[in-house]
């Protein structure tokens, strides 16, 4: 049976440092031996992020935006306005920015999420929404770097998570204020 994971960035921005972790043959290896056959990486609309995708698979054959290393079939996608319908429904896993929409739209989908703060932004409301829903036991986010961030996939391929509650209204709030 096929196993997926998709990588995704949001619509906006691309977020470097995560196209750099989920492109390495390092995390190539790493889900390979996990039993992932998939990975749909979403780098965002800009050119910046389309130049940097094709930067980093440039020893690669890609063809119709799909290339191929050992047994795992990788996709790149700039941005699909279904991407949750498409590929978050679709996926075993899913590594994500903090934004506050990708990671509920994951764990509605009942996925297993990774989160990877983009330290960066200005006012950086990720670390705060990822600790918060670390809390609540519905997901991981990685604090450190490249190692860490392995570490952390691993593990949370094997980890059961909690459900995400059926909200009573104001969710977000809830937990950022709670």
């Amino acid at each position: 049976m096929a196993r997926q994971i998709l990588a995704t960035c949001g619509a906006t921005v691309c977020f470097d440092r995560l196209i750099q972790y989920v492109l390495d043959k390092r995390f190539f290896a790493l889900i390979l031996r996990l039993g992932y056959d998939r990975l749909v990486v979403q780098y965002g609309k800009t050119a910046a992020g389309r130049e940097l995708v094709e930067k980093l698979t440039s020893e690669y054959t890609v063809h119709d935006n799909v290339f191929t290393v050992n047994r795992l079939e990788v996709q790149l996608l700039a941005f699909d306005p279904d991407i949750v319908k498409k590929y978050t429904a679709q996926s075993d896993l899913v590594i994500s920015h903090g934004g506050t929409g990708s990671v509920l739209d994951t764990l509605r989908c009942n996925k297993k999420l990774v989160v990877l703060i983009n330290t960066e932004l200005a006012d950086n409301h990720q670390l705060e929404i990822a600790e918060a829903f670390e809390q609540e036991g519905v997901l991981e986010y990685v604090r450190g770097g490249f190692s860490e961030f392995l570490e952390v996939v691993e593990r949370v391929n094997c980890r059961e998570f909690e459900p995400l509650a059926i909200p009573e209204g104001k969710v977000v709030e809830r937990i950022i204020w709670s």
